[in-house]
């Protein structure tokens, strides 16, 4: 017998109705997997929901974990500490509920140890004490400390962040011994900590600048190991001319090179520094900025710039003596915010500052103000726009067009970019435009009028201004002794910068 069509669907609905109740009305039952059951200490898990019934809430226990609880259907969770730990998951839905527990599931292991420790302070005194710090990797629960001199004296130690006295003279190894329950290991840091005898002298000094300008200041330091109790310092060039404070500050009058002399003594004891053209003085007349880049990116000279540093320029360079200078990654620059003493306008005005790179890519050394492109108010000294006629650019530019003086092979023989250290000074004077390279005039113009080349812009160093605070042709290799002024240097005055 056939059955009719309205009847046939009619019986497949019910079926239908009756199988999704029964799944509706199938019981929870709480069930989860992981991703491991054993790792290390700091490490995490994942935990995923495996539960059957349908179940629309999640409550989680994590005995040792963190976080402690958790609501979702798949969390992941750190074990920071050695152990085994317990973990359960309660489910449910509007009709039910249903609760598992995993006893002693988590296994949590101490990991490995990576020993290491610092000091602070490496020389000392005898009788003096040292504070040690452990920054041991991993998760330690003793410490062993041992510190031996060469005559075989010992100091020992089980503090984690010990303090030590040192009796006795010497150089000594310091050695640390870490361990927990399931492994140990040992660092040791050979002649480590140096105990001198207390009358002992040894003369050190340093300053807050190695670079000023005439008339400017310099504020020494006494950095002598030992017990000192006079010093006698000899300023070459300096006023005074000798000291016997401890930290002196001194005035150099005339442009040049100077020694300093420190003599630090005790009752028992003398110790005598000295340092050859340590000092340099720069020419003070209408100085407007002096980067040294000794470490930091200061201005020295008179109106002591603020600096902003973007994209990680450092100051750990070596320079051409015993200094440091600025280092440019090729991402980062230094901007000096807008100020009258760098608002040229059309007055004279120059820029010397020393080069040292490998690269032969265009990149801007410096620009005054010209964010909004070609035709806006500024100056730029520019290196490897080519490899033949533009190794360098200096340009002087307004809303009337441009002036550029294009130094190439021809006048910088052998190039900029052969790593190695050249003064580059360039000078505007009236319509004249110049560049001048370790000492000598390379290249000479003159542009039809005179240029206001400021406005209220940056002086950005080591990039081009692409837009207002956008930055682009960025300077790759290290710049020192950046040294702006607000006149025309002479080619005497170029020629004794390129000296110093």
């Amino acid at each position: 017998m056939k059955t009719p069509p309205a009847l046939w669907l009619l019986l497949t609905g019910i079926c239908m109705f009756t199988a999704c109740n029964d799944d509706d009305q199938m019981p929870l039952q709480a069930a989860f997997e992981t991703t491991g059951t054993t790792i290390a200490a700091g490490d995490s898990i994942v935990f995923t929901d495996k539960s059957s019934g349908g179940p629309a809430m999640w409550n989680w226990t994590f005995e040792g974990g963190i976080p402690s609880e958790s609501v979702l259907s798949g969390p992941t969770i750190v074990y920071d500490r050695p152990g085994t730990y317990t973990v359960s998951l309660k489910i449910a839905n509007s009709k039910d509920s249903n609760t598992t527990e995993k006893e002693n599931f988590i296994t949590v292991t101490y990991g490995s140890l990576v020993p290491d420790f610092d000091a602070d302070k490496t020389t000392i005194l005898a009788s003096q004490q040292v504070k040690f710090t452990d920054k041991s990797g991993g998760i330690a629960e003793t410490w062993k400390w041992e510190f031996k001199n060469e005559n075989g004296t010992t100091v020992t130690a089980t503090e984690q962040h010990p303090v030590v006295t040192f009796m006795e003279m010497g150089i000594y190894n310091a050695k640390l011994v870490v361990s927990n329950p399931e492994t140990s290991e040992v660092l040791i840091k050979e002649d480590y900590i140096t105990v001198l005898d207390p009358n002992s002298i040894e003369a050190d000094f340093t300053a807050d600048s190695y670079g000023t300008y005439s008339g400017g200041q310099v504020a020494f330091e006494d950095r002598s190991a030992g017990l000192a109790t006079s010093w006698s310092w000899t300023f070459e060039g300096g006023t005074p001319s000798v000291s016997s404070e401890q930290n002196p500050t001194i005035t150099y009058a005339v442009p040049g090179k100077y020694r300093v002399t420190l003599t630090a003594s005790n009752e028992k004891n003398t110790s005598t520094l000295e340092k050859e053209e340590y000092i340099i003085v720069i020419p003070g007349e209408n100085l407007a900025a002096y980067y040294p880049y000794d470490g930091n990116p200061s201005d020295a000279g008179p109106n002591h710039l603020v600096v902003e540093n973007t994209g990680g320029v450092t100051f750990d360079g070596a320079d051409r003596k015993s200094g440091n200078a600025a280092v440019f990654g090729g991402s980062g620059a230094l901007i000096i915010p807008d100020h009258p003493a760098l608002n040229f306008g059309t007055s004279d005005f120059s820029v010397a500052v020393w080069i040292k790179t490998t690269d032969n890519s265009k990149m801007m050394v410096w620009q005054e103000s010209g964010a909004n492109g070609s035709r806006d108010n500024q100056t730029w000294l520019r290196i490897g726009d080519n490899l033949t006629d533009r190794l360098a650019r200096f340009a002087v530019e307004d809303s009337g067009g441009g002036s550029i003086q294009n130094a190439g092979l021809n006048e910088i023989p052998g190039g900029l970019a052969d790593g190695g250290w050249h003064h580059v000074v360039c000078v505007r004077k009236g319509l004249s435009s110049s560049i001048y390279v370790d000492g000598m005039l390379a290249v000479q113009g003159n542009a039809p009028v005179v240029k206001e080349v400021s406005n209220e812009q940056n002086f950005k160093i080591g990039a081009q201004e692409g837009g207002i605070g956008e930055y682009k042709t960025f300077f790759k290799g290290m710049l020192d002794e950046l040294i702006i002024y607000n006149k025309a240097l002479t080619d005497e005055e170029i020629t004794f910068l390129s000296q110093l």
